[in-house]
């Protein structure tokens, strides 16, 4: 019944901007991974076929100065059948400034990989949330600020309001293939992965945290490299214990030739919850038509304090 009701739900969603294509250019975009594997986690073994992601997008250029982007997203983890993952409005104030209001996932971080699976970055930094933020770009160089509430409050007050804040800034030059840039954000209690370890309670302060990353993708050569710390630790009070959490990702990969790719990624934590203390994979993507590749990989890592992790995932995916 909640995938029915979810179908339906996408429909609704999507008929306004069918409608609409002959007031905006409309551009329709999505993705769909199909996975099976064995794994072997902590001597709890299984074996699976899932559909791992479907993502629906609906990018609209609603006039010369407004943008407007709707992501619909299932992932298999758990969590809902389907929802809103991006719903934002983009106004171009001139051709250097930006504002960008609503649902997304913050520029904090990259989560760039060559693997399957997602870094262990992603695991740390991921954070999506209702925002009002203001972008500057010119010749390469990039800057956002931006505001938002958050979920995970303060112990000490109960007042609601908007007092969590982040600033990224990159640099990209298309001709060497060079990608960098820095990102912080005054609460990494927001990421998808500490408000899972948090139980959406409360913390006895906020933890400002730090990202780091530069990528390198020219010809037959790609690598790239992210750090992700927090300034500062949690109390000994919070949920999660007195901890300080950092992740580590190294990917790279290499051209074979215009259909096959190898790539090799390590990661490593430290306090990071629910994530591998050191994780090294090997994968290989092979394109069997036009947008559809197939890929393999296998995982090995261990978990701090002891536990294993095994993995070998072949998958499917398909992007138009």
């Amino acid at each position: 019944m909640k995938r029915i009701i979810a179908v339906i739900f996408a429909c609704c969603l999507a008929l306004p901007f069918a409608l609409a294509a002959d007031a905006a250019d409309i551009e329709i975009s999505g993705a769909i991974e199909i996975e099976t594997g064995f794994v072997d986690e902590n001597n709890v073994e299984g074996v699976d076929i899932t559909t791992a992601t479907v993502e629906l997008g609906f990018t609209a250029k609603v006039n010369d100065k407004v943008d407007a982007e709707v992501v619909l997203l299932y992932e298999d983890d758990g969590a809902e059948p389907l929802g809103v993952d991006t719903a934002t409005i983009t106004y171009q104030i001139n051709d250097a400034v930006h504002f960008k209001g609503g649902l997304t996932a913050l520029p904090f971080g990259d989560f760039n990989t060559y693997l399957i699976s997602d870094p262990v970055t992603l695991v740390l930094g991921e954070t999506v949330d209702t925002i009002a933020a203001v972008g500057y770009s010119t010749g390469g160089i990039g800057v956002e600020f931006g505001a938002f509430n958050g979920d995970v409050w303060d112990s000490s007050t109960t007042e609601e309001k908007v007092d969590k804040y982040y600033l990224a800034v990159s640099y990209e030059d298309e001709g060497s293939g060079i990608k960098a840039g820095a990102s912080y954000i005054t609460d990494i209690s927001e990421s998808d992965g500490m408000q899972d370890a948090l139980g959406g309670g409360p913390v006895d302060s906020y933890v400002a945290a730090l990202a780091l990353y530069a990528v390198y993708d020219a010809g037959q050569i790609h690598a790239s490299g992210e750090y992700i710390t927090a300034i500062g630790e949690y109390d000994a009070a919070d949920p999660v214990g007195e901890i300080s959490p950092k992740a580590l990702n190294l990917s790279a990969a290499y051209d074979v030739n215009d259909k096959i790719q190898v790539a090799v990624g390590y990661g490593s934590t430290t306090d990071v919850p629910g994530a591998p203390e050191s994780v090294i994979g090997f994968a290989a993507h092979y394109e069997i038509e036009d947008n559809t590749t197939v890929s393999g990989e296998l995982l090995s890592g261990d978990y701090e304090g002891g536990g294993s992790l095994t993995a070998l995932t072949f998958q499917l995916a398909v992007g138009f």
